[in-house]
This record gives structure tokens, sequence and C-alpha cells, in this order.
């Protein structure tokens, strides 16, 4: 492949196209989730999702290790070997039973070495009057919480103001 001239000047990537990618959904009987395997991610989710939800979330988050090793800032450096785990929780009791904080709606468990979002605000958030969310699926909070996955190595070293700048950026 050829390489984007603009990222050996240390230029910043000016647009991204999503490429297709391959996943395979398995249905887990024993506790009732789904268990999507991509390149990168293993994503268990306890809400029913369609087909064409995993589709979509699978090439949101295979794209954040594609750009974030493109990124002229030296931001790759993830914790470990492997596949890493997204947990999608089916609501905000489930999320805060697996670790996340109450309140919130994505979270990156550095400890554990995996994302937790909450699918109810994901694949399908609050009306607007009920909410200052965008009223459709907030693909921004997959990636978020994949940036922090991706410079977990190097968070301990950043200041906090630097790793949710980058991370929002």
């Amino acid at each position: 492949a050829e390489e984007d001239p603009t990222h050996r000047n240390g230029a910043w990537p000016r647009e991204f196209k999503s490429k297709p990618v391959r996943f395979q959904v398995v249905q887990d009987q024993r506790t009732a989730t789904q268990l999507v395997s991509t390149r990168h991610f293993r994503m268990v989710s306890e809400a029913k999702i369609v087909h064409a939800q995993f589709s979509r979330f699978a090439r949101v988050a295979e794209s954040v290790p594609e750009l974030i090793r493109n990124h002229p800032m030296p931001l790759w450096a993830p914790h470990g070997q492997g596949r890493v785990d997204i947990l999608l929780c089916k609501d905000e009791e489930s999320f805060v039973r697996a670790g996340g904080s109450s309140g919130a709606v994505g979270w990156w468990d550095g400890h554990r070495n995996r994302a937790l979002i909450r699918s109810d605000y994901f694949l399908a958030p609050p009306l607007r009057e009920n909410s200052r969310l965008q009223p459709r699926a907030d693909q921004g909070l997959l990636v978020h919480e994949l940036v922090h996955m991706s410079m977990a190595g190097i968070l301990q070293r950043l200041p906090p103001w630097f790793s949710e700048g980058v991370a929002e950026y």
C-alpha cells in the first residue's frame, strides 16, 4: 500500500474512510449474551443487537487502531497483546456492576483492559427533549473510550487533561 504523504510530513489527517470489517457473532446460551470477534476486539453484548448494528459498531471500533497508528503523534501504546474486550452493558445498573461510574455512559477500565459502553445510550440514545445527548447512536462515545485503550501504555505519564483532550479530538 502506498503511504499517505501527509503522514510522512507529520500533518494531521484531514479525512478518514473506514473499511468494511469482518466479524463473527456467536450466541452464548449460558450467559444470554452475544459475542462478536473482530481483529482487535471481542465484544460482549448483554443487549440483543441486530447484525447491522454490530456491523456499524465493529467498523467504528476497528477504525480506532488504524487511525491512532497513523496519527503523527506516537500515541499507539496499548497494554498487552490479543483482543481487547468491549462490554456492551444493557443499562446503567449493569454498567455500574461491571465497574463503570454511575452517571457515565462509557468507561475505560485500565485494570481489566476493557471498555464498558452503555448500549442503551450508544444504540438508542434518549430523545432530545429528555437529554442533552445527540438523538442518534453516538459513535464518538466508543471512539473516545478506545482512544484511551490505545494510549493505555503511556497514560500514567500523561496529564489527565491531555489524555481526555486527545480522546475527545
